[in-house]
């Protein structure tokens, strides 16, 4: 049986620093909208906006999610180990930053409105940011492999 090294410095690199702006982010928007401003007063219309808003960003979240699931399948097309991780390096990451987009749009939007349900939006993207640390069980299943090794260094 031939094992393959996977060095997952790089992946805890890029989680660690994913989840250090998420959580500063929505430190900052909670300091900021609750003790200090926010933009738009509270109007009737803004439940509409608010709508529109929650609307945006789940069939933003749709697609990322089709175009994620699109280079997973590409990635089991691939047979050269070190292009396989190097192109599952470049799903996670993009996983990941799209994490960060997320919880600044909750964020931002967050502070436009008023709306706390925004602000929860975010406290939850910190929380399921944890869903992606890189383990030995997630990267197995999703390269479709369970001969790889994990080097650390």
């Amino acid at each position: 049986m031939d094992f393959l090294s996977f060095n997952i410095k790089q992946f805890k690199n890029v989680f660690y620093t994913v989840l250090c702006i998420n959580t500063a982010l929505t430190l900052a928007t909670y300091v900021a909208g609750a003790n200090v401003f926010s933009i738009v007063l509270l109007r009737e219309d803004s439940l509409k906006q608010t709508r529109v808003l929650l609307l945006l960003l789940v069939l933003a979240a749709i697609f990322q999610t089709t175009y994620q699931k699109k280079l997973l399948r590409r990635l089991g097309d691939l047979t050269d180990f070190d292009e396989r991780v190097a192109h599952y390096l470049k799903i996670y990451k993009l996983r990941l930053y799209w994490k960060c987009s997320s919880c600044l749009a909750s964020c931002f939007i967050h502070i436009l409105t008023g709306r706390n349900i925004f602000l929860y939006f975010a406290v939850f993207d910190v929380l399921t940011t944890w869903t992606y640390f890189p383990n030995k069980t997630l990267i197995c299943k999703e390269m479709k492999s369970d001969e790889i090794v994990f080097v650390e260094g």
